[in-house]
């Protein structure tokens, strides 16, 4: 007989990938953290809210919130904006204390570029990379605003050997798995719940 993978199976499994992916520099790999993330964080039913829908736990996404708001950046008449390193509060140890622990929506809207106008949110950089940049779907010509300032970004801008859109997809992966550890500790741990 063969086994059906449960969701908790499936959560753990997905997380698994993710964490291995975060670790390395090939961008194929990082590239497929999107389709993770969109899994976890974005499907018309996430995995995560699968899987801890008997359990309640809170999960809080750390994060280091940028200096700089969306309004302000408009006000000063900035035409490009990006968070580099802040978002991952262990990334940058001077800036732990500035920490500040997110629900997955805050997370989710958290400004991360800031493109000739257009904002560019953790959202719109998991969803350009899955269904434009080719993280699930064969890559495809950009429609959202968003995605159109993402595409032109990541063909001009490279942060550490990565274009600036999958540089930031791997610093969301190691957030979200940061946050997502309670929740494999509890399936782990045979809650029952699932």
């Amino acid at each position: 007989m063969r086994h059906i993978l449960t969701p908790d199976d499936l959560f753990l499994a997905t997380l698994h990938d993710l964490e291995q992916r975060q670790r390395s520099e090939e961008p194929y790999q990082i590239l497929g953290m999107a389709g993770l993330l969109r899994k976890l964080l974005l499907d018309a039913e996430p995995l995560i809210d699968q899987v801890n829908r008997t359990r309640r736990l809170k999960l809080r996404f750390r994060i280091i919130q940028g200096r700089h708001s969306l309004e302000t950046l408009r006000s000063l008449g900035v035409t490009y904006h990006d968070i580099g390193d802040c978002l991952d509060p262990s990334y940058i140890d001077s800036q732990a204390n500035e920490a500040a622990e997110l629900t997955r929506d805050q997370f989710l809207s958290t400004l991360v570029n800031y493109i000739a106008g257009q904002a560019i949110t953790v959202r719109e950089i998991v969803t350009f990379e899955a269904n434009v940049a080719g993280g699930v779907h064969a890559p495809g010509s950009p429609t959202e605003p968003a995605h159109v300032g993402l595409d032109a970004a990541r063909r001009q801008i490279i942060m550490k050997g990565q274009s600036v859109s999958l540089y930031h997809l791997r610093n969301i992966g190691r957030v979200v798995a940061k946050a997502l550890q309670p929740l494999k500790a509890a399936i782990e741990g045979g809650d029952g719940a699932g």
